[in-house]
C-alpha cells in the first residue's frame, strides 16, 4: 500500500511540477529576448510599397545567439501573398507547415507540404525549400514536383529562380507534357 500511495505522489507531483501558467510562459519568453504570437498577419512593404502579406497560426521572434540577428518562425499554416513592386500586382503565392526567415538577410526555409504557385500557373511542391534572398534563389535537396501549363517535372534537387523561368533539377525523376488538342 506504501508502494502505491508513493507511487501516486511522485506522479502527482511530477504533473504539478510540468504545468506552466500562462505568465510563467510569457516571463521565459522575456528572458530568452523571444516575442510569441497568435494567429498573425504581417504587411511587409519595400520603399512605402507592399512586398508581402504574410500569415500564420503562430510565430516566435528572437535573438539569434550568435550574431544577434533577429529570426522569425512561423508554425501551423504559414502562407505568404508576395507582390510585384512596380505593378502591385500579385506575383506568387507560398504556404507551408512551418518557415524560419532571418529579418536581416531575408534568407527564408520552409518545410512541411510546402507549396508555390505563381500568376501565370507554375506551381511547385516539395518537402523542404530554401529561399536565398541574395541570389534570388529557392534550392532544395530533396523531392521536387513542378508543375507548368504545358509540362510537368519531377526530381530531386533543385535550383531556381522565382518565376521558374530559369532552373535546374539536379536528378531528374521523369518529365511530361501535356498539349491541347482542339476537335
Amino acid at each position: 500500500m506504501k508502494k502505491i500511495v508513493a507511487f501516486y505522489g511522485v506522479l502527482f507531483f511530477v504533473f504539478v511540477s510540468c504545468q506552466n501558467t500562462k505568465q510563467q510562459v510569457i516571463n521565459e519568453a522575456v528572458r530568452l529576448n523571444e516575442d510569441i504570437f497568435s494567429k498573425i498577419t504581417i504587411h511587409l512593404t519595400q520603399d512605402g510599397k507592399l512586398k508581402a502579406i504574410v500569415s500564420a497560426d503562430k510565430a516566435i521572434r528572437k535573438k539569434i545567439e550568435y550574431n544577434g540577428e533577429m529570426e522569425s518562425e512561423f508554425f501551423g499554416h504559414f502562407n505568404a501573398d508576395f507582390f510585384e513592386i512596380a505593378t502591385g500586382k500579385k506575383d506568387m503565392f507560398i504556404q507551408s507547415k512551418y518557415c524560419k526567415l532571418n529579418e536581416k538577410t531575408n534568407y527564408m526555409f520552409m518545410k512541411d507540404s510546402v507549396y508555390i504557385e505563381t500568376t501565370r500557373g507554375d506551381k511547385i511542391h516539395a518537402k523542404d525549400l530554401t529561399w536565398n534572398n541574395i541570389t534570388e534563389r529557392f534550392t532544395t535537396q530533396d523531392s521536387i514536383d513542378i508543375e507548368r501549363p504545358n509540362e510537368r517535372v519531377r526530381g530531386v534537387g533543385f535550383s531556381g529562380n522565382a518565376d521558374l523561368s530559369n532552373y535546374q533539377i539536379f536528378k531528374s525523376a521523369g518529365s511530361t507534357q501535356s498539349q491541347t488538342i482542339e476537335f
